[in-house]
């Protein structure tokens, strides 16, 4: 996750726009190194999609936090910020007052890149929301806020080793088990070892090694039968370079196959768009008895490929005595016999 705080030296200010950190920004960087900054007094008002985001839920009950928002201290901006990417999604809107008519400017925006997140928070003095003076020095909103938006901001942060498996598999079956392996940046690596351990739900213990999938970059698998029923657990460690990795834990459930207890009722549509794409015709259960009379036998009949030796056909046998003897009177003729 990259997180961009907003400040005289920040942002477009601080130089930021037009390099590879502004393409992964969800805000347009419109400002520029020198020039002068434009202080903007804003209040933080959670946007139609901040109302529910689990970033800015600073009480118990949508309607608490409602009223935590509306009695929060205002912010300064000091950052020329453009328009939201197409990507984005605005948390934050800063209401600012002026000329008789509120404008309005992110404040808080985020966008995925990549495997991550990228945030831009535009204020810079959210210590405000703790130490303004009609702030409770018991209050835990700042803390709280900020808390809860670092925490989301890397909630989906991959492994280095993740592992992923079926979530449940026939008695018997193959469960297939592939791994995706990264180095201490984060980018996919080859050429490392890579080993699990399956635990089986009685405790014992079986030792998997994963080969390295060539026609993809960091990607190893392999195949292991387990021998009983129940959740097996399945944890790996993958050797990339000096490091060594291991993933989360994963699980799967080994049982008899329980698919064909569920939607086995008749589809007739389904099975009438079947006879209709093969050339056939759908009967429902009250006309069963009409197939024998309706059945038409192909008049091009079937064919049979009946295999016999040359000496089983006279035709040849007559040909071959016509061609040995032929040779015999023109050698009569000639002399040579």
């Amino acid at each position: 996750g990259l997180l961009l705080l907003g400040g005289r030296d920040a942002l477009g200010e601080g130089g930021y726009a037009g390099t590879a950190v502004s393409d992964a920004l969800p805000l347009e960087l419109t400002g520029g190194v020198g020039e002068t900054p434009t202080l903007a007094t804003v209040q933080a008002t959670p946007s139609s999609a901040g109302r529910g985001h689990a970033a800015l839920q600073l009480a118990a009950s949508d309607s608490l936090s409602r009223a935590k928002w509306v009695a929060m201290p205002a912010l300064t901006s000091v950052n020329r910020l453009g328009r939201p990417k197409p990507g984005a999604t605005v948390l934050l809107t800063g209401v600012e007052e002026g000329d008789g008519a509120a404008r309005e400017r992110p404040l808080l925006a985020y966008q995925r890149f990549g495997r991550g997140k990228t945030m831009v928070f535009a204020a810079q003095d959210s210590w405000l929301w703790q130490m303004d003076a009609s702030v409770a020095v018991d209050d835990m909103t700042h803390e709280t806020f900020w808390r809860q938006m670092l925490r989301w901001l890397v909630s989906d942060v991959p492994d280095r080793v993740e592992a992923v498996m079926p979530e449940e598999s026939g008695e018997g079956e193959g469960i297939s088990l592939s791994a995706t392996v990264a180095d201490s940046g984060f980018l996919r690596a080859n050429g490392a070892t890579v080993t699990g351990v399956m635990t089986s739900p009685s405790g014992r213990a079986q030792a998997v090694t994963l080969e390295w999938a060539v026609e993809r970059d960091g990607a190893y698998r392999t195949t292991f039968v387990p021998d009983e029923s129940g959740v097996h657990t399945v944890q790996l460690q993958a050797v990339v370079g000096g490091d060594t990795v291991r993933s989360e834990p994963g699980f799967v459930r080994v049982a008899q196959p329980t698919a064909e207890f569920f939607g086995a009722e008749m589809r007739p549509g389904l099975l009438r768009r079947i006879a209709e794409e093969t050339g056939g015709r759908y009967y429902p259960a009250d006309q069963a008895l009409d197939v024998a009379q309706d059945m038409v036998y192909s008049a091009s009949g079937a064919t049979v490929v009946d295999r016999k030796d040359l000496w089983d056909m006279p035709v040849v046998l007559l040909l071959l005595l016509a061609t040995l003897g032929g040779e015999w009177v023109l050698r009569r003729r000639r002399g040579l016999a």
